[in-house]
C-alpha cells in the first residue's frame, strides 16, 4: 500500500531560502499484500507559486495532483525486522509531526500546528514528561543536558553537566536563518484562502475525482472501483433517507459514475436491510 504524510512541510536550506513539500511513499511491489518495500518521493512547489496555486496547499484535504508538479525519488525506506519486545518498541512508541531533523521544517499547515502541540502532549499523558528518553523514542545523537529530572529520568539524568546555562559550561546554539517577509506574507494567504472566498472552499473536487479516474484507469489497480463503491455503501446503507441523498449528490460531483454506483448499491443495501428487519417482526 501507499502512505502519505497529507501535510505540507518545508525543505530549508542553510541559507535561510525554502520549498514547500509533501512526501509520500510509494509501495515497489504491487498491491496485493502488505510490503516491505517502499520508495520516499516527493513533490516540490516554490513559495513563490503558493499564492497563486489552484487550490490551498495548506489544506490537509487536498492531495497535490502530480500532474501539476510530478513527485521526485529522494529515498527507500525497507522493513527489514520485526519488533524483538512489543511492549518495548510499539507500546512506548511516541510519534510526532513535531519530530523533525534539521532541514525540515513545518508550513503553516494549521492542523499540522495543532498536531505538533497535541501530539507531545498526549505522550507525555500516557508515558510520562521523560517519554523521549525511553529506548525507542531517544535520538540518536542528541546533546540537550537542560532536558532532565521528572518521573522516570533515565540515560544518567544529565550526569554531572550543569541542569541549567552556565558559564563555565556553556552551550552553543546553531543560528537559524528565517525569511520573514514571506512568512508573513503565507500567513496571511492562509487565513485569506481559507474563510475569506467562497470558489476556495467550494471549489471542484479534482483531487478524488483524479483518485477515482486513475484507479479505474490503471491494470494495477484491479477492481479498487467495485471494492470503493462496495464500502461506501455498506456504511452509508444505515444512514437515513435524506443523509443518503445528500451524499449521492456529493459523489455525483466527484464523477458520475461514483455517485451512480453508490446510489444503486446503497439503495440495494438499504432495502434488503428494511426487508430482513420486517421478516424478523423487528421495527
Amino acid at each position: 500500500m501507499n502512505k502519505y504524510i497529507g501535510h505540507t512541510h518545508k525543505w530549508v536550506k542553510p541559507d535561510g531560502s525554502f520549498k514547500y513539500v509533501q512526501m509520500y511513499l510509494q509501495t515497489d511491489q504491487g498491491y496485493e499484500f502488505n510490503n516491505d518495500e517502499q520508495a520516499y518521493k516527493i513533490a516540490i512547489l516554490d513559495p513563490s507559486d503558493a499564492g497563486n496555486f489552484r487550490y490551498d496547499i495548506f489544506d490537509i484535504t487536498k492531495r497535490w495532483r502530480l500532474e501539476d508538479l510530478p513527485a521526485r525519488p529522494f529515498g527507500k525506506l525497507t522493513l527489514n525486522r520485526s519488533p524483538d519486545n512489543y511492549f518495548a518498541e510499539i507500546e512506548q512508541l511516541a510519534l510526532s509531526p513535531s519530530h523533525l531533523v534539521p532541514g525540515i521544517e513545518p508550513s503553516a499547515d494549521p492542523v499540522l500546528q495543532a498536531r505538533m502541540f497535541a501530539y507531545p502532549d498526549a505522550q507525555r499523558h500516557r508515558l510520562g514528561v521523560n517519554y523521549q528518553r525511553i529506548p525507542v523514542n531517544c535520538p540518536k545523537h542528541a546533546f540537550n543536558p537542560l532536558q532532565r529530572d521528572g518521573k522516570a529520568a533515565g540515560h544518567g539524568n544529565g550526569g554531572t553537566l550543569p541542569s541549567r546555562l552556565s558559564s563555565s559550561c556553556p552551550i552553543s546554539y546553531k543560528r537559524r536563518l528565517l525569511l520573514a517577509p514571506h512568512e508573513e506574507w503565507k500567513g496571511r494567504i492562509t487565513a485569506e484562502s481559507r474563510w475569506g472566498s467562497s470558489d476556495t472552499v467550494f471549489e471542484s473536487p479534482h483531487s478524488p475525482r483524479g483518485f477515482w479516474t486513475m484507479i479505474g484507469e490503471e491494470k494495477k489497480y484491479g477492481d479498487w472501483q467495485e471494492k470503493m463503491v462496495g464500502n461506501i455503501s455498506r456504511h452509508l446503507s444505515g444512514a437515513c433517507a435524506d443523509v443518503r441523498r445528500r451524499a449521492y449528490a456529493l459523489f455525483r460531483r466527484v464523477h458520475e459514475d461514483l455517485g451512480h454506483g453508490v446510489e444503486t448499491e446503497t439503495e440495494t443495501e438499504a432495502l434488503a436491510a428494511v426487508r430482513d428487519t420486517y421478516i424478523r417482526g423487528e421495527k
